[in-house]
């Protein structure tokens, strides 16, 4: 899928990928935790759905394999994940979203987080 992209995209043009990271908090001691590529189940707008999530390391190797250089990312949703993880409540997880400024600054736990965008 990548290579196709990169097929299509002008050779000045840009990529902005976003992704569910496999080494979300909210995958912590289950098989899906760090897996290269794994279908979970979770919500969205509090609905469940499934979906895919993604090494961050494969989707670098994948995208470097297809031309793209990385020149810019930024991370997402540390907390309150986390927090779902534990609480499965996703009420008592969103009262922790505004901890993820502070989580974002610390270069361990920054890694950590629920959603990646690449540039």
């Amino acid at each position: 899928m990548i290579g196709e992209i990169a097929r299509v995209v002008k050779g000045d043009g840009r990529l902005i990928l976003e992704f569910e990271s496999s080494r979300s908090p909210e995958y912590l001691f289950t098989r899906h935790f760090g897996r290269d590529v794994s279908q979970v189940s979770t919500f969205y707008i509090y609905e469940n759905e499934n979906i895919w999530v993604y090494n961050e390391r494969l989707v670098r190797r994948l995208l470097e394999e297809a031309g793209f250089e990385i020149v810019a990312e930024s991370r997402t949703h540390f907390v309150a994940p986390l927090i779902f993880r534990f609480k499965k409540d996703i009420n008592y997880a969103a009262r922790f979203a505004a901890l993820d400024w502070l989580v974002s600054r610390v270069p361990f736990l920054n890694r950590h987080s629920a959603n990646v965008i690449y540039l």
